[in-house]
Parts: C-alpha cells; sequence; structure tokens
C-alpha cells in the first residue's frame, strides 16, 4: 500500500507541474509568497496545506530546472529550451483564433494578444490593415460584442438602467 501511495503523490507532482507549465498563470510567484506570508495557520492544514506545497514545490522546480535535475545531457536541454523559445515567440508573433481553448487558455491569449497595445489598431490607418489585421480586428470586435451583449444581459437581469451606470462613472 505505501508504494501505491508513494507512485499517487509523485503523479499528482509532476501533473501540478505540468499544469502550471501549460497554463502559466500571471503572477504565480507573487500570489504563492502572498498566501504564504499572510495565511492563516488554523485554516492551512491537511489537503490544503498540501496542495499548497505542492504549488510551491512545483513552482520552486520550473524556476530550478536544469539538465541535472532532468538527467540530461546539457546540450540536449539546451536545444529543448531553445526550441520552447522560439515556439513562443512564433505563438506570439502569430495571432491566431481563440475559439476551441479552455477559458484559461483563451484569457492567457487575450493578454499575449494584447501584449503590445491594449487597443492594437487605435492608431491604424483604414487603408494599412493587412487582411490578416483586418480578421484580427474582426475577431476582436465580435469579442467586444459578445461582452457588451453579456454585460447589458447582466445589468437588465439587475435591474441597473445601463446609461445611468455609464452616467455615474463620468461623474466625481
Amino acid at each position: 500500500m505505501r508504494l501505491a501511495h508513494a507512485w499517487v503523490v509523485n503523479y499528482i507532482f509532476s501533473e501540478v507541474q505540468h499544469c502550471l507549465l501549460l497554463v502559466n498563470p500571471p503572477q504565480l510567484h507573487s500570489n504563492l509568497k502572498f498566501v504564504h506570508l499572510f495565511r492563516r495557520e488554523t485554516k492551512l492544514i491537511s489537503e490544503v496545506e498540501y496542495y499548497l506545497t505542492n504549488l510551491i514545490s512545483a513552482e520552486m522546480f520550473i524556476i530550478d530546472v536544469s539538465a541535472h535535475s532532468l538527467s540530461m545531457e546539457e546540450s540536449e536541454f539546451q536545444k529543448h529550451m531553445e526550441s520552447a523559445r522560439l515556439a513562443t515567440q512564433v505563438s506570439v508573433a502569430s495571432p491566431s483564433s481563440s475559439q476551441g481553448l479552455p477559458t484559461y487558455a483563451r484569457a492567457n491569449q487575450e493578454e499575449t494578444d494584447m501584449a503590445g497595445s491594449r487597443f492594437p489598431f487605435m492608431d491604424s490607418e483604414t487603408e494599412s490593415l493587412t487582411p490578416g489585421e483586418v480578421k484580427q480586428l474582426h475577431d476582436l470586435y465580435k469579442r467586444v460584442v459578445t461582452r457588451y451583449t453579456l454585460f447589458s444581459e447582466a445589468l437588465r437581469k439587475l435591474s441597473i438602467d445601463e446609461d445611468h451606470l455609464l452616467n455615474s462613472m463620468h461623474d466625481p
């Protein structure tokens, strides 16, 4: 039974590492540090403490990863790291549709798409847009309309007048 328990623990730890690498949550280190510094000791017991410990350990492993820690040759490790860097640069340079991606991936992609500017086409002239940029602009427009529609429906359900809300935001 002890061997099975050790396997499960190692499996969970490797899955936590894998998830952190895939999701790449923003400000992970500062969030974990905040929880570690300001946690309530009486609440951080048992399963919650186990998960926090796994998250911190996985983060430290990812930060300190090296060829030696993975038991591989330094040249092979550097080759894999370089290909990962190039893949990241290519994915940032070529925007793609986020449909079909899980919510966390869509949110991460939206942050990546907007990395250069919050409004990438604000200063662009219509004639200077490429067909790819027009498609990207159209996708952004669809997202804005969808969010606006959902926001309006939520306000309606809450019986809040949209114009009143917008005017109150401009009044000091």
